[in-house]
């Protein structure tokens, strides 16, 4: 092994036995570590001050990149919060404010499902039904084969039912 990586190795105790002074250091090392079987005193004394200062330096380094590491991990944690937060909000909108241009089928063959004033819409071979679970009991809308009268359709039955209608943001 050579000095270098037995000073390594035994890193922490060479850094916590120096003081300032290597002669000290090295007294402290040759009974703990047995640093004397490693190298010479004379290596020892040359190379521990370097080797000290050079591992501080990397000691406030790591540091540093591990607390900008952390905020930076933060941050990206705050920002993907925020845009799921608007993503959600935008979805949301959309699916309480769907305008019927929005809703040609010929447009969007793959939508079968949407939400208006809070009823479950969805489309059975030609037609449209709304649902709504209220009070632990489903009940349903016929809404016909376009969504042009939806609402109101949706608002007729809520009144029916004495159920107060959802309103959107």
């Amino acid at each position: 092994m050579t000095p270098i990586q037995f000073l390594l190795e035994h890193r922490e105790d060479v850094l916590l036995a120096y003081d300032g002074s290597p002669l000290e250091a090295w007294h402290k090392l040759v009974d703990r570590i047995h640093v004397d079987k490693a190298m010479t005193e004379n290596t020892f004394r040359t190379m521990l001050k370097p080797f000290a200062e050079t591992c501080r330096y990397f000691d406030v380094r790591l540091n540093e990149m591990t607390e900008l590491n952390e905020k930076l991990n933060s941050q990206i944690q705050e920002l993907s919060d925020r845009l799921n937060a608007e993503l959600n909000k935008e979805l949301a909108k959309y699916r309480l404010n769907v305008s019927d241009s929005e809703l040609n089928v010929s447009d969007n063959k793959k939508l079968n499902r949407l939400n208006i004033a809070g009823w479950t819409v969805s489309k059975s071979g030609q037609y449209y039904r709304a649902f709504r679970k209220i009070k632990g009991r489903v009940y349903g809308v016929h809404l016909g084969k376009d969504l042009t009268d939806a609402e109101t359709k949706i608002s007729r039955k809520e009144r029916q039912i004495e159920v107060a209608p959802l309103t959107s943001p």
